[in-house]
């Protein structure tokens, strides 16, 4: 809380920027993922 302070809206940027951070985490994995074409054959 204090990097972004105790007033009105502050937690509300706080969770916009965390989710925004997470959400590049995770489309960077799913980037990095190689889909698989037909399950079946890829076992």
């Amino acid at each position: 809380m204090r990097l972004y302070g105790y007033g009105g809206g502050s937690l509300s940027v706080a969770s916009w920027k965390d989710f925004s951070a997470w959400l590049s985490q995770v489309s960077e994995v799913l980037e990095a993922a190689k889909p698989v074409g037909d399950p079946v054959e890829a076992i």
